[in-house]
């Protein structure tokens, strides 16, 4: 059933499929973007937020959307690193990352991995020392089918989410990532996230 959604054809370009030297770059410049942004941190001194961890982890699920769910799949796993790197205003904190979904049916196999610069912005405190937060972020990101293809270009996502107390996060949303021989890479996600 996904072979007719999906269709396999030969990647036409070598840089497409052959991501790995890409990803590589994309991760030396993410972090290159991480450690400039340091000063300006430190220099504004938000005591606040210098004593706060500013590295989270996201681990989760997601349930396909659009031509993947109609092809079959049902569902897949989320993995996700994110920066926080300033406060943009008082309730916004702005952050950089890396993040992939994958899943794999019948043989064959979804993979979506990029990076992205989002904000954060906090909705307000609950009873319970925990609160509600929104969340955006856009980046470049590669899906690739295989067998099938690959393509690269514009992804991201937008979640809300809830800080318990802890450092624990609870987050769910929805994300894009670049089509391939116009099959859309869409899907829901939920995340347990947590500050390292």
């Amino acid at each position: 059933m996904w072979q007719a959604a999906i269709g396999a054809r030969p990647c036409p370009t070598s840089m497409v499929c052959h991501p790995g030297g890409l990803l590589k770059k994309l991760l030396a410049l993410t972090a290159c973007a991480t450690v400039m942004a340091l000063p300006s941190v430190a220099a504004k001194n938000h005591q606040s937020w210098l004593l706060t961890r500013s590295m989270q982890v996201s681990l989760g699920a997601l349930v396909w959307t659009g031509d993947l769910d109609d092809a079959g799949f049902n569902n897949g796993f989320v993995l996700g690193l994110d920066y926080y790197v300033a406060p943009t205003a008082t309730n916004a904190r702005a952050f950089t990352g890396v993040r992939a979904w994958f899943a794999s049916e019948s043989g064959f196999d979804v993979r979506t991995y990029g990076f992205h610069y989002g904000v954060r912005f906090g909705l307000g405190s609950l009873p319970l020392a925990g609160g509600l937060y929104l969340k955006i972020a856009g980046g470049y990101y590669t899906t690739e089918f295989d067998p099938g293809g690959s393509e690269t270009g514009f992804g991201g996502f937008a979640g809300l989410g809830y800080d318990m107390p802890g450092g624990l996060t609870l987050e769910a949303g929805f994300q894009i990532a670049p089509e391939v021989s116009g099959v859309e890479n869409t899907s829901f996600y939920g995340v347990l996230a947590f500050r390292i």
